[in-house]
């Protein structure tokens, strides 16, 4: 959510510039929704994109007047479990070929290759 002041009441006039990649209130994510949407002229709606990293320019343009960029950062990653627990069994994993599987969240997302 986008708050502010002077977003214009034409639809048309209105993106959204995400690390360098412009959206409009014409494009939808894949699951459908509107990437941006207009609901009044003091808020916007942004549909963040997938994805992964910090400090990521941000910035509202409606018409020719663009606000200033702010910066966005997504969650970082989460580690909430690993297995084999080498606390709870040192003896049984052996970094020598065994499996480590990792547990959490944040991990980036489908597809993503850092």
């Amino acid at each position: 959510k986008l708050q502010g002041e002077n977003f214009g009441s034409s639809k048309a006039d209105l993106s959204v510039i995400f690390g360098g990649k412009t959206y409009t209130t014409d494009d939808e994510s894949d699951d459908g929704y509107a990437m941006v949407k207009r609901v009044s002229h003091t808020v916007v709606y942004f549909h963040m994109p997938s994805g992964v990293g910090k400090n990521i320019d941000l910035q509202l343009v409606v018409g020719s007047q663009a606000a200033p960029v702010v910066l966005y950062s997504y969650s970082a990653p989460v580690v909430a479990a690993r297995s084999p627990n080498a606390a709870l069994s040192p003896t049984d994993f052996n970094a020598n070929g065994d499996v480590l599987t990792i547990y959490g969240y944040n991990f980036g997302y489908s597809g993503y290759k850092p």
